[in-house]
């Protein structure tokens, strides 16, 4: 289990030039191409998003009101604060703000090598996550929790992250307060090749 904290985040300008992310992990680590990554933005006006051709994406509204998303062909997503929402990184696709700006969790996974999945965790009481064969990555939003692995143990703090290498199996998560918000991205095989 490796434990990643916010200073440990590198800060980038968004493929379109039109914002800056904060990259909390990838895989690899080095190079433009990656098979997955995962990071948070602050979005403070409407805009279209950077193009990625073959990933999948996940996008959710960790602070504020929330996200319309406008595709090309006219589809319209709404995201309201926590709800995931998957959509193409092919798609031409604007971000109309709700209510002013936000920030996001984003999750890309290249088609056909990764597949990603996003789950909001937020229970007072322990939960027992199985992630399987997956790559689990645990990112804090709010409260503290234990993340209890076969690979490890770790306390978590808002705006820090785990990532539990494949096969993660079974993963205990133990919060230690009552608002405890954790985001668990995994990540499994696509057929290709294992992240």
């Amino acid at each position: 289990m490796r434990l990643i904290g916010p200073d440990q985040y590198r800060r980038m300008p968004w493929k379109n030039g039109l914002g800056v992310t904060t990259e909390i992990a990838r895989f690899p680590a080095d190079g433009d191409r990656f098979d997955w990554r995962v990071s948070i933005a602050s979005v403070d006006r409407d805009g279209p998003f950077s193009c990625f051709p073959g990933i999948d994406r996940i996008l959710l509204v960790l602070v504020g009101d929330g996200l319309l998303l406008e595709r090309a062909d006219g589809g319209q997503t709404r995201l309201g604060p926590l709800e995931p929402c998957a959509f193409s990184g092919d798609d031409e696709t604007t971000g109309r703000l709700v209510g002013g700006p936000i920030r996001d969790f984003n999750v890309m996974a290249r088609r056909g090598v990764v597949q990603a999945r996003l789950e909001v965790c937020r229970d007072e009481t322990t939960a027992v996550v199985d992630a399987g064969t997956a790559t689990a990555l645990f990112h804090g939003h709010s409260g503290r929790v234990t993340i209890c692995s076969a690979s490890g143990e770790a306390t978590l703090a808002p705006g820090a992250t785990a990532i539990v290498e494949a096969p993660a199996g079974v993963v205990r998560l133990e919060p230690a307060t009552r608002d405890t918000i954790v985001l668990g991205v995994f990540f499994t095989d696509g057929a290709a090749a294992k992240p």
